[in-house]
């Protein structure tokens, strides 16, 4: 009986793995964006390729009505998500919300992507997980404290601030098609 149960629950397992890893196609698909509210900015520009590509972005500050038990909403909207972008940074990496956030998606078995937004290491539970890399788009970033790299991004010609945010919002566009070529 014990064995029986172990290859049930083995057998559980392999079907779940196999869901989470069929491709993924943006159109139609809900997704949750964990983030943490310093990186608001970059995210909501990503986000605008979601819906753009036909998908719905949860979000909360949008997605949370006032006076609404925002816990229970974030907690009813990962359960809802058919995905979750984690936006991972150093400021993600400091945020309790964004670690309660990415766990509850990997407990509920969601397909949770991680979209490199920096350097910063991902906790291990997320490091075996396929990322979108971003930190290509934003060198500075990585090697100058992040101080001076918004500095300089102000001083820059609103049109370059653009072109970067385009450039980050195509890559992650192929990103998230390829997840429905595989």
């Amino acid at each position: 009986m014990r064995l029986a149960g172990i290859l049930n629950r083995t057998a559980d397992d392999a079907t779940n793995r196999r869901d989470r890893t069929k491709g993924m196609n943006p159109i139609g698909t809900h997704f949750f964006a964990s983030y943490s509210r310093k990186d608001e900015l970059v995210v909501r520009q990503l986000l605008k390729l979601v819906t753009v590509s036909g998908g719905f972005a949860f979000l909360d500050q949008d997605g949370i009505v006032p006076g609404a038990d925002w816990r229970s909403t974030l907690v009813g909207a990962i359960a809802e998500a058919d995905a979750l972008l984690v936006f991972w940074s150093t400021n993600a990496s400091r945020s309790t919300w964004v670690r309660r956030e990415w766990q509850l998606g990997l407990e509920l078995q969601k397909r949770v992507i991680p979209v490199q937004l920096d350097s910063t290491p991902m906790p291990r539970q997320l490091s075996w997980l396929q990322a979108i890399d971003l930190r290509v788009l934003v060198p500075i970033q990585g090697m100058v404290h992040k101080s001076a790299y918004y500095s300089l991004l102000k001083k820059w010609e609103p049109e370059v601030q653009e072109m970067i945010l385009r450039m980050a919002t195509t890559k992650l566009t192929d990103e998230l098609l390829a997840f429905s070529d595989n």
